[in-house]
C-alpha cells in the first residue's frame, strides 16, 4: 500500500488539508492552481459568487477540456493506425511487386 503524505492546497484563499502519495504532491498542487485559475475565470466572467457554484462550473469546464483531449487522442491514434496500414501495404507491394498483398487493418 502506498504511504500517504499530508499536504495542503490553497484555493481562493482557503486552505484544504490533503493526503496523497509523496510523488504526487507536485501534481496535486498544480491541479489546485489550475482549479483556482478556472474558478477565478468563471467568477469574473459570470458574476457568480457562490463558491459551490463557481467550483462546480470550473470543474465542469476542466472535465470538458479533458474529454476533448481524450477524443483528440483517439482520433490521432486512428489516423496513425490508418497511416501505418497504408505504409504496410506500400512496403508489401515494394517487396512483392508481382503479388497483390494487402494487410488487414488492426481494430
Amino acid at each position: 500500500m502506498t504511504e500517504l503524505t499530508e499536504t495542503s492546497v490553497e484555493i481562493l484563499g482557503r486552505t484544504y488539508p490533503m493526503r496523497c502519495p509523496a510523488e504526487e504532491v507536485a501534481t496535486l498542487r498544480e491541479a489546485a492552481r489550475l482549479l483556482e485559475s478556472k474558478m477565478r475565470e468563471f467568477r469574473t466572467a459570470s458574476g457568480v459568487v457562490k463558491p459551490e457554484m463557481v467550483g462546480i462550473m470550473a470543474g465542469l469546464n476542466i472535465a470538458c477540456e479533458l474529454v476533448r483531449l481524450r477524443q483528440d487522442k483517439g482520433n490521432e491514434l486512428q489516423q496513425i493506425t490508418h497511416r501505418l496500414y497504408e505504409l504496410g501495404n506500400r512496403i508489401g507491394h515494394a517487396l512483392h511487386p508481382c503479388e497483390q498483398l494487402e494487410a488487414v487493418p488492426a481494430e
